[in-house]
């Protein structure tokens, strides 16, 4: 005679054979758990590439003002006069905001070329800065021939605001 196993009877249908099902797979834990790191992974080198470029707030003020000039004469060359003014200091964009309609389409009509090849000598003194940018810069207006070359240097002024460095060629700029 034979004796029944021991311990409590085995819950819900068992294989004929007595054997337990096969465990589970978890392939799709794997999957996930890998899927995490790689986000956790990408977010980090995100962080550092945009920190080195400067458009973090962890990146240094020098870092900070030359992304903000690169960024303001490139939207100058591609967008125009009121494209670049957006990215200003409150006092240019007054100053935009105060001009004609007329003055305003002039503006438009000049078109601005800036390759920024370096941005030195930058000085910070509390909320302001200064900063030489180097490069080619060249402005034609319509119907006027050919592109008139301007300097290959240029010494800009910046202002803080709500954390961002804003290049400002208002006279309220100049530190004092």
């Amino acid at each position: 005679m034979t004796q029944p196993p021991a311990g409590p009877p085995p819950i819900g249908p068992q294989p004929p054979d007595g054997n337990r099902p096969p465990r589970k797979r978890r392939t799709g834990l794997i999957v996930g758990a890998v899927a995490a790191v790689v986000v956790v992974v990408a977010a980090i080198a995100a962080v550092v590439v945009l920190t080195m470029q400067g458009r973090t707030p962890l990146s240094s003020d020098d870092q900070q003002i030359e992304a903000s000039l690169r960024e303001f004469y490139g939207t100058l060359s591609d967008d125009g006069f009121a494209g670049a003014t957006r990215l200003a200091c409150k006092a240019d964009r007054d100053e935009f905001d105060a001009m004609s309609d007329a003055e305003k389409s002039e503006a438009e009509k000049l078109g601005f070329t800036v390759a920024i090849d370096s941005v030195d000598n930058i000085v910070v003194t509390g909320d302001r800065a200064k900063a030489e940018i180097k490069g080619k810069f060249s402005l034609s207006a319509p119907g006027g021939g050919e592109d008139e070359e301007m300097d290959d240097s240029s010494e800009e002024n910046l202002v803080k605001e709500d954390g961002e460095w804003r290049v400002c060629s208002s006279s309220d700029s100049d530190p004092k």
